[in-house]
Order: structure tokens, then sequence, then C-alpha cells
């Protein structure tokens, strides 16, 4: 069990009394929501954009698949690279750079989308776009991870419902956007100042790495640092338990990713519903996740991880199940809220497994966050590839058998927790 420090006593590492230090802890938990919120927004703005990107460049739907590789390699270099530097210079240098990344790419992609209108350039602008959202991605879940193991509450669901929060935001932005009819010229640096501003606030407050917060740690850090040692040397993809947790956690993302990218199409072409009838449908889903997640860390404090992951597990199988033999659309409609509902808290859940196992622990909160966003990447493309040869419907098969598979896990992914 976990010993922490009470709250009548002072830390030896600081000179404030606790009840400062709980402020500065709660500052830096806003901080973290902020940046949650700020790549969520870019992540929905983008997405809701891509048909104009694709009006504006004179480029047919396989020049639209070019522009989108062009995001996921440099999502999947942002995955690769950031733990590395992140180890090297700090989570908050990290955060500036990817800030800053995103920030500039945006303003290049008005100027290479609006004004040259070309499609290489769009490529390397996007390349640049998809690395500082990943490098944000995985150093934002190490730092909540981090912050969640100040208090004795589950924290993640929070900060992930933050995000799912700014993909609303997003998307909304977009349809005002739309009905205004702003150029893509207008949009992109608007949305570049506002994250510049949010972005900033938020970083204020994320303490430095030799900043006198961070090193204020539980009993079980300093028992985390004792193994973190034989944890390098030992590596974190030789350990079979971190792996099945990021298998865990892949699995429950592809379930996410995949409904994400496909849930509305798959209503439409597959269910033969309206257009309308698909967007209630994907509505429905992310109103199931963004539930999931406000509700998650009150399951978690009185059920347990383990209960917890079981119940969403178990959900997430059945929503699919329900989804795929729906006669009606409005049972297609609860059958997409109940899948949002299950898939809604694997990857959350999973950081904060990884955090609190002894060894290195932002290694191995960015191994597990590398298993999940990489799925939310590739799982989308498998499931296009394997409905160009099977059909949209029996293509979700796949992510029938990835939910049954994390669920499977769950029992011995949370034998060790707390």
């Amino acid at each position: 069990m976990t010993q922490y420090t009470p709250a009548t006593e002072p830390i030896s590492a600081l000179t404030q009394p606790i009840p400062i230090v709980r402020g500065k802890v709660n500052a830096w938990r806003i901080s973290i929501a902020g940046i949650f919120l700020s790549l969520g927004f870019s992540s929905a703005l983008w997405g809701a954009r891509i048909p104009e990107v694709r009006d504006a460049l004179g480029i047919d739907a396989s020049e639209v698949s070019i522009l989108l590789c062009g995001v996921s390699a440099g999502s999947i270099t942002g995955l690769i690279v950031a733990p590395i530097v992140m180890r090297r210079v700090g989570a908050l240098r990290v955060l500036v750079t990817g800030l800053t990344g995103l920030v500039t790419s945006m303003l290049l992609l008005a100027v290479v989308v609006g004004i040259t209108h070309s499609l290489v350039l769009a490529c390397v602008v996007l390349f640049a776009f998809g690395g500082s959202m990943s490098s944000l991605a995985v150093t934002m879940n190490v730092e909540a991870t981090t912050v969640e193991k100040f208090g004795n509450r589950a924290l993640l669901p929070f900060f992930h419902a933050c995000y799912s929060g700014g993909t609303v935001l997003g998307a909304l932005f977009g349809v005002l956007a739309a009905q205004s009819r702003m150029s893509l010229v207008q949009v992109f640096p608007l949305c570049a100042a506002l994250i510049l501003v949010a972005g900033t606030l938020s970083l204020l407050h994320i303490p430095t790495p030799k900043a006198p917060l961070r090193r204020f740690v539980t009993g079980a850090d300093v028992q985390s640092r004792a193994g973190a040692a034989a944890g390098r040397r030992r590596g974190v993809l030789r350990d079979p338990a971190l792996l099945l947790l990021g298998l865990m956690v892949l699995g429950m993302s592809f379930v996410e990713g995949t409904a994400t990218d496909w849930l509305n199409l798959a209503a439409v072409d597959g269910h033969h519903l309206s257009a309308a009838g698909g967007g209630i449908a994907f509505a429905a889903f992310m109103a199931g996740m963004l539930l999931g997640r406000v509700s998650g860390g009150m399951l978690l404090d009185r059920l347990g991880r383990r209960t917890t992951l079981l119940i969403t597990g178990i959900l997430a199988v059945f929503g699919v199940v329900a989804f795929l033999f729906s006669p009606s659309p409005q049972l297609i409609a609860v059958a997409s809220a109940v899948w949002g509902v299950g898939a809604s808290l694997g990857f959350p859940v999973g950081m904060s497994i990884a955090a609190d196992r002894p060894g290195d622990t932002s290694a191995q909160v960015s191994t597990v966050s590398v298993f999940g966003y990489a799925a939310s990447l590739v799982g989308p493309l498998v499931i296009g590839l394997a409905s160009a040869q099977f059909g949209l419907l029996p293509a979700f098969g796949l992510v029938l058998g990835a939910s049954a598979l994390s669920l499977l896990i769950v029992p011995f992914v949370t034998r060790a927790t707390r």
C-alpha cells in the first residue's frame, strides 16, 4: 500500500508548508488539463477541415491519403523520439517544443494550403504537425501520471475527458467557421493564436526538472527509484508484464480509434442510415466516451481498477456486437454510446498502471502510451484495408476481437496494482 506523507508534516525537500505545495500541485494539474484540452481542440479542428484542404489543393481521394500518411509518419516519429528527448532534457522542454511546433505548423499550413497550393509542401508541414501532436501527447501523459501520484485518487480519466472536451470544442469551432464562410487562411492562424495563448498559460505552472516540487516523492516512488537502474539495464521492451499492459492498451485504443474514424461511415454505408443518422451515431459514441471519462475517476476510486476495467471491457464488447447487429437507427445510436463508454477508460487507466509499476516510471508510461497512440494511428488504416476486401461491417470483426482480447488481459495487468 502506498505510504503518503501526512498532511500535517512538512516535506523535507521543500521549505514551504504543505498547503502551499498543494496549491502548486493544483496549478500543475490544471496546466496539464489545459494541454490535453488544447491537443484535443487541434486534432478535431484538423479533422473537420480535411475536405476544405482537399478542395483548396485540388486533389482527389488518393492524394488525400498521401496527406494523411504525412500526418501519420510525423506522429510515429514523434512517438519514438519524444520519450528519448524527454529523458535527456525533461518534460517541460518537450512540451514547449511541441507547442511551438504545433502553432508554427498550423500557420505554415494556412500559407501552403491557402496560398501556394502545393501538395508536397503540405505533406512536409503535416509531417511536422503530426510529430508535434504526438510528442505533446506522450509527454502530457507522463506528466499526468506524475501529477496523479500526488493525490490518492484517479486523475487520468479526468485528463482524457479534457481531451475529449477539446475535440468537441474543435468540432463546434469548425462548424461555426464553415457557417461563417471563413477561409483556411483565416481559420488556421486564428486557431494557432488560441492554442498559443492556452498552451502558454498552461506551461507557466509546470515545474522544471530541478524544481523542488518534482523532488517530493512518496514511498512507492522511492521503491521505484530503487528498481529503476535494474529496469533500465533490462530495458522496458524486455519486460513481459509491461508488454502485456501495452497490448491491453493497444486493443482498447484500436477500438476507440476505429470508431473515431469509421463509425459514422459504417452507420451510413453498412446500416444504410442517412447522413444525419450517421452523425447521431457518431455523436452518441463521443458522448459515451466523455461520460465514461468524466465518471471514470469516481468508479476507479470506489471499485478499483480491475473491476472498473472488466465492466467497461464487457460494455465495449457488447457495444460493438450491438452496433453490428442492431436493426434500427435508435438501437444503433444506443449501441454507439455503450461502445463509447466501454472504450473510454482502457488508455488512461493503462497509463496509471504503468506509472505505479516499480522501475523507470517515465520510460514505462512512454512505452505504454506509444502502444496506445500507435494503435489509434494504424488501426483505422487496417480497418480500411480489411473493408476493401470484406466490407466495412465485417471488418469491424477485428474491433470485436481487439476488445475481447483486452478484456481477457485485464485480470493479469491489474493483479499487482493498487
